[in-house]
């Protein structure tokens, strides 16, 4: 608990320390090129430290690490198969690492490396803030990338995809969705935000909708919806997963809401272009929360929203004239972060207590 609490509170004091500065000049664009070679310092090193964290970690932690070891032992030992609770795209993909090593803990490494690959020359290359971005990422990607190997990677092909949306190019957004889709299914769900010129704007339409999805997760609708996405994701409800969690989803959903807010809340002179894309994203991120009640796995299709956010929040922060509710993100996350893993969920997620690499 130690080690989350010290990175978590460097990184606020870090974060807190540079925005000081820059909302005393009621802007948060650095202009200064030494602050920006400190930012990009401070940034940089802090991605190479949740790095060596997920790539040295034990294969004890992360919720589903040793699961997905087994599978890189069996399939660089057996080769592709079917019969596997995994999409082959996944299994190729191990395959393909095997060619180098067949140790567990190298896999871990060279795949914590293509996880922060992407996401570092996401935030460098798209964001217009790259250390609140960083910020996100240690809260929203850490975990995930020590925990769901498969579907952190689907997120970030995902991700890539939705930059593309913003861009008005649809075909690639669909390509790269169909490409996460062969490592994680569940990212066929990313596709809903074509629909983004239909979501209604209104607060009122989004509640009556998010009270449908509370009401649907009490049906047997969503298991129907499971079976059509893979008979491997239709036995979560039956598993200890069913009816558990709802603590750690509400705190998921206070955050979700929040980010809602502060989305909702950009005006119309706001030079904010995306708005309409970025809105629908938080009204999702928000409504399958809502349906993780029964199943809290079901708020793991929630991440896929929430990470997209890693860049939006930052154009929102840079586009709104009102910078103070910048404080209030920085105070809230870390506080439902630590809530979350290091009091309420932390045997689920199994990252505390840590441990390095054993041999």
């Amino acid at each position: 608990m130690i080690l989350y609490g010290a990175i978590s509170y460097v990184m606020l004091f870090l974060s807190l320390v540079i925005y000081r500065r820059r909302l005393s000049t009621e802007s948060l664009v650095l202009s200064n090129k030494k602050e920006q070679i400190k930012e990009y310092s401070i940034v940089i090193f802090s991605l190479i430290v949740l790095w060596v964290l997920t790539a040295f970690r034990s294969i004890n932690i992360g919720n589903d690490t040793i699961t997905y070891c087994r599978y890189f032992t069996n399939i660089c030992n057996q080769g592709v198969n079917k019969t596997y609770a995994i999409e082959v795209g996944f299994q190729r993909l191990l395959l393909f690492i095997g060619r180098f090593t067949t140790n567990p803990h190298y896999f871990l490494i060279i795949y914590s490396t293509i996880l922060y690959g992407l996401i570092s020359f996401i935030i460098f290359r798209y964001s217009k803030d790259k250390l609140l971005s960083l910020f996100l990422t240690y809260f929203f990607c850490f975990g995930c990338f020590c925990s769901m190997l498969r579907q952190g990677l689907a997120m970030l092909i995902c991700f890539i995809g939705y930059i593309q949306l913003k861009n008005n190019r649809k075909c690639l957004f669909i390509l790269f969705v169909l490409l996460a889709a062969c490592i994680h299914k569940s990212a066929l769900l990313v596709l809903l935000l074509l629909l983004h010129k239909y979501i209604p704007k209104r607060s009122k339409y989004i509640i009556i909708g998010c009270l449908i999805a509370l009401a649907t997760s009490r049906s047997s609708l969503l298991l129907s919806i499971s079976n059509l996405l893979g008979g491997e994701y239709s036995g979560y409800f039956e598993t200890k997963y069913a009816g558990s969690g709802q603590v750690g989803t509400i705190l998921l959903l206070i955050r979700a809401i929040m980010t809602y807010l502060i989305v909702h809340d950009i005006n119309a002179e706001d030079d904010y272009p995306s708005y309409s894309l970025s809105h629908t994203n938080v009204v999702y991120l928000v409504f399958f929360l809502c349906c993780g009640f029964t199943v809290n796995l079901i708020s793991r299709v929630s991440d896929y929203f929430l990470m997209f956010t890693i860049i939006d929040l930052p154009e929102i922060f840079h586009a709104k004239k009102e910078k103070r509710q910048l404080y209030i993100v920085l105070f809230a996350y870390i506080v439902v972060y630590n809530l979350l893993v290091l009091c309420f969920r932390p045997e689920w997620n199994h990252l505390y207590p840590y441990e390095f690499w054993k041999t």
